[in-house]
């Protein structure tokens, strides 16, 4: 860096390629992981302009409270951290071009920031010494230590992370993240809130159901993979083998072709384009049995059963005020199925649509089977209620306490002897 300029150079040749004038002395110079935009800060200048490598031409700028120093590219992300001297972090969104987060927690100017290469973390440093690491999602620093120094980076592996105590020593500290936990954070813009979300048979994915539409995940890394734009999506299913996707909602019953990529390709994997199965629009919850064979859909007052590999469908059950919710036993053979504003739950043949039994429940808005098709449990906003199959009976009563009336969620552990 000249006074005044940015000189570019071929390592290859060790020649200066290019030249870019500046209006105030360069302060920090950061490549983006693609190696296409240039971003420079400036003192004691508070604009950050990027350079688009290619014509060597300012395609974007923008200007914090005061001045900037030191920048940080999100590793995975088109976002652009920087170190500001109102002692806060700015997490600029390129594409959307507006403040994504800012990271607060310093009592001095901002010097250096930095983004572990999983983009799960930011370190920062102050003039003061003081440095944090903060979860760049939630805004919330994590730890803090008094006595850090200069300019510093994570590890490869994101385990290790150098800092400098004082002029005569130099040190290392051991990041341990809680992996047992994961933020998956939408794009601005995607809507509040999810419906649905399941993972696939190998938990490799994660599908999850917004207002925009479905996003599939990576789970390992916790990083959004593709995305479907079918809005009003109800629910979302992965069938055995993890290969194909299926959805219902507003589109109808839809079935997706999952496939992967080369760990070099620009994206890991590629869904759809959609097919569409049975005639129906505007679907409401669709339950998979375990075999992966038929489902169980709410189609308008009804229930009907979706046989997968015949591509033929009949209705079960019909009642006045409709159903929003239906379920298939673990073994194929019931069919179960509730209205929030029902007082039944009704369990009928699979195979017949025999009605077998009503059982006195109110408001129940989920019902789940145990993997041996011992239990079924009913789930409202008030209790949850543990049937035995063998006898229609309610052994056991759970009151959700302080619940809000919110979506209630059941699980049963693979054995059938724990449930959440």
């Amino acid at each position: 860096v000249l006074f005044r300029s940015i000189s570019i150079y071929d390592l290859a040749s060790g020649r200066e390629t290019q030249r870019l004038p500046q209006k105030q002395l360069p302060y920090d110079l950061r490549f983006n992981p693609a190696g296409d935009k240039l971003a420079v800060s400036s003192h004691p200048s508070s604009k950050v302009e990027i350079w688009d490598v290619a014509s060597w031409q300012i395609s974007d700028s923008f200007t914090l409270p005061k001045a900037v120093r030191g920048l940080a590219w999100h590793p995975h992300e088109g976002s652009l951290a920087a170190a500001c001297a109102d002692t806060r972090v700015y997490v600029w969104d390129i594409g959307n071009k507006r403040i994504r987060t800012v990271l607060a927690g310093h009592q001095a100017e901002m010097l250096y920031v930095c983004f572990s290469h999983a983009g799960d973390l930011v370190y920062s440093v102050s003039w003061d010494g003081n440095m944090i690491l903060s979860d760049p999602i939630s805004t919330r620093p994590l730890f803090s230590h008094r006595g850090a120094y200069g300019e510093f980076a994570f590890s490869r592996n994101d385990r290790w992370l150098g800092y400098v105590p004082d002029l005569q020593r130099a040190g290392v500290w051991e990041v341990a993240t809680s992996k047992e936990c994961r933020i998956l954070r939408l794009e601005p813009g995607s809507g509040n809130g999810f419906v649905n979300c399941v993972f696939s048979p190998e938990r490799q994915w994660l599908a999850s159901t917004h207002p925009d539409g479905v996003h599939l995940w990576d789970t390992a890394s916790a990083k959004e993979i593709a995305f479907l734009p079918e809005t009003n999506t109800y629910s979302v299913i992965f069938r055995p083998g993890g290969r194909r996707l299926l959805t219902s909602g507003a589109a109808g019953l839809q079935q997706w072709e999952i496939e992967t990529r080369p760990e070099n390709a620009t994206a890991k994997l590629t869904v759809g384009p959609p097919q569409k199965l049975g005639p129906w629009n505007d679907l409401g919850c669709a339950c998979l049995d375990r075999r992966g064979a038929s489902l169980a859909l709410v189609v308008e007052n009804q229930v009907h059963r979706f046989n997968l590999e015949t591509s033929t469908e009949e209705a079960l059950l019909k009642q006045s005020q409709g159903f929003d919710f239906a379920t298939p036993s673990p073994d194929g053979k019931l069919v179960a199925a509730s209205a929030l504003r029902g007082a039944v739950v009704r369990i009928c043949a699979s195979q017949t649509g025999e009605l077998l039994k009503d059982l006195p429940a109110t408001g129940v808005a989920r019902i789940c089977f145990s993997p041996d098709n011992q239990w079924m449990v009913t789930a409202s906003s008030e209790d949850y209620c543990f049937w035995k199959t063998a006898s229609w009976t309610c052994r056991r009563t759970i009151r959700r306490e302080r619940s809000g009336a919110m979506r209630c969620g059941l699980a049963f552990a693979p054995d059938g002897r724990l449930a959440a």
